[in-house]
Order: C-alpha cells, then structure tokens, then sequence
C-alpha cells in the first residue's frame, strides 16, 4: 500500500484540488484499494472539510494547536499504513498518470528506500518539465547524493520523492524554518539505502502563490541557518557553511528589494554594511557544532 500524507493549514481549496486528482486517478485506475490518503489539519481555521465519496481510504485528522509542516508529517507517518510513504504539499499536485507510474515503480523496485520521480513547474499556468538530473546519473551511489544535497537540493521538494517506511525509522523531521525536506532527505541517506526512478510519475510544484515557504527570503534564511547547525565538523561542513552563508547574505538582501534601491539611490554604505553583517553571522557559524 501506498500512503500519501498531506500536511495542510488554510489552504481548502487547494487541498480539495490535489484531492480531486487523487481520486480522479485511483477510481479510473482501480488503484482505490491499494493506496490511503491521510489529512494532517495543521490547526486550519476554519477546520479543512473532507470530500465525499473519495475513492480511496481517506482519513483526516485535527491538530489542536498549529506545530508546523514538519510536526505534521510526523503525526501523518505515524497514522499511516502503507510500505511506502509519499508526502505532498496541500498546494502541488500531480499530472495524469502519476499514481499508476508511482504504484509501478514501487513493484519494481521493491528493495528500494528511495524512489526519485520527475516533476513539472507551475508559473503563470505554464508547466516546464524538470529532472533531478544528478540523482539520476548517481542513484547507484546515494553517498554522492548526500554529499551534494550539503550543497544544493538536488531531489528537489517532498512531492518528487517516495520513502520505503523503513527508511524513514528513526529521521527526526526537524522543524525548521525552511528546507525541510532537504534535512530529510539526508537523514534518509545517511543509511546509504537503494534509490529508484519513476521517469513518468510527474508531480506538479506550483510556483505561484506568495504564502509558499519557498517565497520568503527570511525563511529560507533561517532554513539555511537550522541545516547549518546540523552540519557537524571536518572540511565539508565548513564549505557547506561558506556556500550557505553567501546564500544567506542574498537573502538578507532579497528580504526588501525596493527599499534596498531607494538606499543605494541615496548612499552606498549600505553595501558594505550587508557584506560586514554576512561576515560576522560567518565567523560565528563556522563556529557551530
């Protein structure tokens, strides 16, 4: 069985969109019976409402208190049943055909821990297919994988990703401000487990939409700053540093483009000041462990 958890917080009607696609999927597959679709409500207000008649085992659940995306991946992993688990954004969705090429790959590849499928970027109702390329040409070398993905997310968001449940035993999900699925993403391969494709399993990561966590400067900051403190020692964690820390300088700068050129309309000091704060947050953080 496949279970595919979705982590949700005021966002009905793009849960109600991603699931009409599940169910439009499973009830003209006939793969109801093989797949569950668990709800985490991260505290939404008003509660998300479930659909009717969906095709498949749907079960919905209801946080008290909003504890995060992550927390609530936890809560959904733990309620799920399948042998692989799948996690998917509220506001993604997937092209036709995914459900029977994820299903497919699954029973194919039965001994793999990670499934790497391909995706299609969403902007402005255009779609532009993309491939995560190196863990592609590297699937047979999952320690090259995690020594990239110090660097960049090279497997891309959850959505393009299918777990093995027992590579996901013991991952901490940590609740960090972004990048969320890259900390995961090298705990699982911290194990070194077998890593398939599904070429054809296409899920759609919708750009657009300015409450994507992807979309704040300060939060992808600050996701940098919670991979950076789980880094540990030696000389790749300090080039991780170096590399995250240039990242976070633009961030800084990214945080207020407009305001930023009124500055520098008026004075150049800002610049330096900029570099001079990236230095510093660089000196105490290559001092972390």
């Amino acid at each position: 069985m496949l279970s595919i958890v979705i982590p949700v917080r005021d966002r009905q009607a793009a849960l109600d969109r991603l699931l009409a696609e599940i169910a439009a999927q499973a009830a003209a597959t006939g793969f109801g019976a093989v797949i569950e679709v668990v709800i985490v409500d991260d505290a939404s207000t008003p509660p998300c409402a479930p659909p009717r008649n969906f095709p498949a085992s749907l079960r919905l659940v209801r946080q008290a208190r909003r504890c995060g995306a992550n927390a609530a991946r936890r809560a959904g992993l733990a309620l799920s049943r399948g042998g692989h688990v799948h996690f998917h954004d509220s506001d993604d969705g997937i092209a036709p055909g995914w459900l029977g090429a994820a299903l497919a790959a699954i029973a194919s590849a039965p001994q793999a821990g990670v499934i790497v499928t391909r995706r299609l970027d969403e902007t402005g109702g255009a779609l532009i297919p993309v491939r995560q390329a190196y863990a592609e040409a590297q699937r047979a070398r999952p320690d090259r994988i995690r020594r990239m993905l110090a660097f960049r997310n090279c497997l891309g968001p959850f959505g393009g990703v299918i777990f093995a449940r027992g590579a996901l035993e013991g991952v901490a999900f940590p609740d960090i401000a972004s990048s969320q699925d890259w900390a995961v993403y090298r705990a699982v391969l911290a194990c070194e487990p077998a890593i398939a494709l599904a070429p054809t399993a296409l899920f759609i990561y919708r750009r657009d939409g300015g409450d994507r966590i992807s979309a704040s400067a300060r939060r992808k900051a600050l996701g940098m700053a919670g991979l950076l403190r789980d880094a540990g020692d030696g000389p790749q964690a300090a080039l991780m540093r170096l590399y995250h820390l240039h990242y976070f300088r633009r961030s800084l700068i990214a945080c207020d483009r407009r305001a930023l050129r009124r500055i520098l309309r008026r004075t150049r000091i800002i610049r330096p000041v900029a570099y001079c704060a990236a230095m510093a947050y660089m000196a105490l953080a290559l001092r972390w462990r």
